[in-house]
Order: C-alpha cells, then structure tokens, then sequence
C-alpha cells in the first residue's frame, strides 16, 4: 500500500516551487487589487455621487375663509386664518380632517372657490397632488330660533254712526203770471180805400182813350 507522504519527504526543490507559487499568487492578486480597485471605486463613487432628480413639489394651502384655527401649542394662545401643506406631484394625499370655526356657523367642507362655485371636497377625501390648490373653508349660517306668532289684536267694533235727519228743501213760492194787456186791432181806412180804387180806374180810363 502507498503511504501519504511525510514532511520531511519534500525535496528542496519541491519546497523552492511552493514557495514560488505562493509568492507569485500573492504578487498577481496584489497587481489586480492595484490595478483595478482604483477604477471599480471611481465608478462606485461616480453613481454613488450623481445627484437624484428632486421630485416637484406643490403647495396646498387651506383657508378657513372668514374663520380659523385656535392653537394651544404655546402660550399665549394665538388663533391663524391659513394652513399650507408642501406634498410631492403624483403621489396621493387626503383632506386634512382639522376643522376651522367661524362663529355659530356649521362647517360645511372645503371648495376650490371661496364662493362654493369651485369643487368641493370632504375631510378625508383622497386626490392626486397635480398642482398648487387653495381650498376655501365652507359654511352654512345658524338656524334662527322658531320666534312664536303674535297673537293677533281683535279690532274695536265700530260704535253705529246716527245719520243726520236731512232738513227738508223750503218750496217755492210761485211767482204771479202776469197777463199781457191785449193790443187793440186796427180799424180800416175806408176812405184813403176808396181814393185809391178811383185813382186806379182813372189811370185804366185814360190808358183806353190814348
């Protein structure tokens, strides 16, 4: 049977290319260290390096339109009329569910117009940050207390009014027709009637001789 061999069976020879081949694997892996680490660095520090593109960001601000927001976050206590929120494009958020007041006025949600015209949205509510938006705080009046009705006066019955007794109109007293006298007729001429008939035969008697 062979036998493994001793340590002490290793020729000088033997040991010389050893210690050869170690010496020149070490100097091999040594020149690769130098000769390529430097590169492998500059490139891992290049992209390590390169600056992220920042994402664009927007504002929303919140307007408590004629309201606020108490804080008791430091003493004294102050109240602000606004609330900005810097939020990323693309990403989605919800409507903040901090509620301003106003008064004895109900809050109503938020519009994109401090009239109502705009839309509307609701605490909670998700959307998609595509810009700056300013929302608009909105608000619905108190409910007036019912007021009882008056009651109502009864009129005074009017007294009856006695009419006056008419007085009547004096008769007139007819005034005497008085009767005209009558005019005497005139009597004919029988006289002035005769010369005028002669004088007409006359001037017949004479015409008939001429």
């Amino acid at each position: 049977m062979l036998s493994a061999p001793s340590l002490t069976s290793f020729t000088p020879k033997l040991t010389f290319a050893l210690v050869a081949v170690v010496l020149f694997s070490a100097f091999f892996t040594a020149l690769v260290l130098i000769v390529f680490c430097p590169r492998l660095s500059a490139t891992a520090y290049a992209e390590s390096s390169t600056p992220e593109t920042a994402a664009t960001t927007y504002t929303v601000t919140y307007h408590a339109n004629g309201g606020y927001w108490w804080s008791n976050w430091s003493r004294p206590t102050y109240s602000f009329a606004t609330k900005k929120y810097e939020q990323e494009e693309g990403k989605t958020y919800q409507i903040i569910d901090s509620k301003p007041t106003y008064g004895a006025n109900t809050f109503n949600g938020w519009n994109t117009e401090s009239d109502g015209s705009g839309t509307w949205y609701s605490p909670h509510q998700e959307y998609v940050c595509t810009g700056n938006m300013d929302l608009y705080a909105q608000w619905l009046g108190p409910v007036p207390a019912p007021t009882a009705e008056p009651t109502a006066t009864p009129e005074p019955t009017p007294e009856p009014t006695v009419e006056p007794t008419a007085t009547p109109a004096p008769t007139a007293t007819p005034e005497p027709v008085t009767t005209p006298a009558p005019v005497p007729s005139a009597k004919p001429n029988y006289r002035a009637m005769c010369r005028a008939w002669f004088r007409y035969l006359r001037r017949q008697m004479i015409g008939l001789y001429k």
